[in-house]
């Protein structure tokens, strides 16, 4: 018999509740990934399904006081916000471009070096 179990994915500002069965249920196989029990997405990280179990519930508990616009993760929130600022921490050594998100900045350095081995 399996019996529901409850996890919550909480932060400062928000908490939500999400009802499973066991931790059997999270599993694929033999991989040992963890499953999204509402769609296909799987990760080798629980945190990783439980923050996106958060995009089937239409909830957006991280709100811009400037604008308003919603957002699922504080750091998309805090990325956002300094879109009003005109911040752009994150600096290409290489050419005068700056981004909002470290990620990006890695993205737009691989273009970098993608350049240099095309010469």
């Amino acid at each position: 018999m399996i019996h529901p179990k409850r996890f919550q994915f909480k932060s400062a500002y928000f908490s939500v509740f999400v009802d499973f069965g066991t931790d059997l249920q999270f599993f694929r196989g033999e991989d040992k990934r963890y499953l999204c029990p509402v769609c296909d997405y799987s990760s080798l990280a629980l945190t990783n399904v439980k923050r996106h179990v958060l995009t089937h519930t239409g909830v957006y508990p991280y709100k811009c006081t400037l604008c308003g616009k919603g957002f699922r993760q504080k750091r998309d929130l805090d990325s956002h916000r300094m879109k009003h600022s005109g911040e752009r921490p994150f600096k290409c050594h290489v050419c005068p471009k700056s981004f909002t998100r470290k990620e990006v900045l890695k993205t737009h350095m691989i273009s970098h070096f993608r350049n240099d081995s095309l010469s």
